[in-house]
């Protein structure tokens, strides 16, 4: 069912919870790292994603970049971490759109759709992940958006509401 929840991280007790958003983008970046020992993972990179068809150009800054090898192809996951203390954004029925800025969700949805898009990293953290700024890069056809529960970490896979 579109927008069920893909997998929950639980945090190790000994990990306060999130109270604050930086804390929580944090918190996904080291499960991320955890995840993928010895992978470089990008942390707020500037990414310049046109819209194949139409030549809309729209920049935003994804919270993590995670490279992944797809038939011997480096393919990028986009992940971005969003969080609530007021709204539980785990739950399928929470549309999350409205946590996006105009830029995330004009991109998350062409993604989402299946759009031809290309994907340009730039800037010092772009480099800082071991990417040719300026060059294109391939990335999977999902947005991944890790959320916080009370259960942990919540992965949902963005859809178009």
């Amino acid at each position: 069912m579109a927008g069920q929840p893909l997998g929950t991280i639980a945090t190790p007790s000994w990990v306060r919870r999130a109270t604050l958003w930086r804390q929580h983008q944090r918190q996904v970046l080291i499960a991320l790292e955890q995840a993928n020992p010895g992978v470089t993972i990008g942390n707020q990179v500037y990414l310049d994603v046109t819209h194949v068809q139409t030549g809309q150009t729209r920049r935003i800054i994804i919270d993590a970049l995670v490279p992944q090898n797809v038939q011997g192809q480096t393919v990028y996951q986009l992940v971005d971490a969003k969080f609530s203390s007021t709204i539980n954004l785990a739950d399928p029925a929470v549309n999350l759109t409205p946590t996006l800025t105009p830029n995330q969700a004009t991109v998350f949805g062409w993604i989402a759709n299946g759009d031809a898009v290309t994907v340009v990293p730039t800037g010092q953290a772009a480099q800082n992940a071991n990417l040719i700024p300026d060059f294109a890069i391939n990335i999977q056809p999902s947005v991944q958006i890790h959320v916080n529960s009370p259960d942990g970490l919540v992965i949902r896979q963005y859809v178009v509401p």
